[in-house]
């Protein structure tokens, strides 16, 4: 790093809201959407990946809320994992309330979806886990259900089709010393496949799924 002075005007610059030439203020999340429309414009990608692991920071919130993407709630099933989630959930309910009063369904909720790494082979760590995250969706996000409406959000905590029920990558010794610069054919397909394929079929669903949610809402009048 050439010159590390510049790190933090860098981020405050990044971090703060563009003004345009009529005077009008632009957020951080319309900057990001922007900028990620104008990458995605140059090739015909099936999906972005947006890898944000900046905490609860200003500039990792875009990626949770404004994009209208799929969230992957990556964690493992320990303490501070929930106890961080929690937090988050916390400031998403106040959100999800604002939506609600405002007659809105707030579906954003559904684009929420935990991930299980490092997924212990007990299935009692892997049932407390999931519980946890029901707890979480329950307590902060799903509507309650002596409330319950067709247009609420609910679901079973033994759902596996719910937003609480996690993505599940299991732990693999092989990939504690993991590192590809050295050992190029840990990117093979025969390497990853049997930690990450069950993972990876789960998440071609999604796209699947996104990809005709968003065919059905182009065909549909305006």
């Amino acid at each position: 790093m050439d010159h590390p002075e510049n790190i933090l005007p860098k981020l405050a610059r990044a971090m703060i809201e563009d003004v345009t030439d009529q005077g009008e203020s632009v957020s951080v999340g319309s900057q990001i959407s922007t900028m990620i429309a104008r990458l995605a414009a140059q090739a015909g990608y099936d999906v972005v990946l947006i890898d944000s692991r900046a905490g609860l920071a200003e500039l990792a919130a875009p990626a949770v809320l404004g994009l209208g993407a799929t969230v992957l709630l990556f964690g493992t099933a320990q303490k501070q994992t929930v106890q961080g989630y929690r937090a988050l959930f916390a400031a998403l309910r106040l959100l999800a309330l604002r939506d609600r009063a405002a007659g809105r369904d707030a579906d954003w909720r559904l684009m929420l979806k935990p991930v299980y790494a490092k997924a212990s082979l007990d299935p009692q760590v892997s049932a407390r886990y999931r519980d946890e995250w029901y707890d979480l969706f329950a307590e902060y996000l799903y509507d309650a259900e002596e409330n319950a409406g067709e247009s609420d959000l609910n679901f079973d905590i033994d759902d596996d089709s719910a937003p609480h029920w996690p993505l599940v990558i299991p732990f693999n010794q092989s990939f504690v010393d993991f590192d590809s610069s050295r050992a190029p054919d840990q990117l093979l397909q025969g390497f990853y496949e049997l930690t990450f394929r069950p993972f990876l079929d789960q998440v071609d669903a999604i796209i699947a799924m996104s990809a005709t949610d968003n065919a059905q809402s182009m065909r549909e009048p305006l």
